[in-house]
């Protein structure tokens, strides 16, 4: 699936970056370096004002950034030995099972009336799940049974996942 980059006012992006952060800085990490300024979905009919839809967007990046973190620190645990084959699998398999369930609810928003930057940024979110699911499941294949492929398709979809991100996110361009 081809994903156009959305350009939206630096302004209006900026006002939902304490939205991105706190739901990101909940789970006790810091992933400032990575959050720069999250953009939203908001209703076609209700144009900024649909404060639903601004809640629903900030915790979409925040989730979005919580769980890649989350995948990478369970590979770099396991890797160091402090998570073993099971607990490892176990955290892996939640993440997997929270992507699901956000990855329909985000079906469903896709299915209502969006504007079309709306529309474009919530492709996005679902192509970024949609990696992150391919991240867990080719780690899990690595660390139960030492599969290349798996650590490969976790590599690729990780390097993936991030670019989205940074596009979503504004992360991609220097701030002047």
């Amino acid at each position: 699936m081809a994903v156009e980059t959305v350009s939206v006012r630096s302004s209006r992006m900026r006002r939902w970056i304490s939205i991105g952060l706190v739901a990101a800085a909940m789970g006790g990490l810091s992933v400032a370096s990575f959050v720069t300024t999250p953009q939203v979905v908001r209703a076609a009919e209700e144009g900024d004002n649909n404060p639903a839809l601004k809640a629903v967007g900030g915790l979409a990046v925040g989730f979005a950034y919580q769980t890649h973190v989350s995948i990478g620190m369970v590979g770099d645990s396991f890797s160091g030995k402090v998570y073993k084959k099971d607990q490892s699998h176990q955290l892996l398999q939640l993440s997997i099972n929270l992507i699901d369930a956000v990855s329909g609810q985000m079906q469903e928003l896709a299915e209502t009336e969006l504007t079309e930057d709306d529309k474009a940024v919530l492709e996005k979110m679902i192509e970024i799940n949609r990696l992150m699911k391919e991240q867990a499941e080719g780690l899990q294949a690595f660390i139960k049974d030492g599969d290349e492929e798996g650590r490969d398709k976790y590599t690729e979809a990780r390097e993936q996942t991030k670019t989205l991100l940074d596009s979503i996110s504004g992360g991609d361009k220097k701030e002047e």
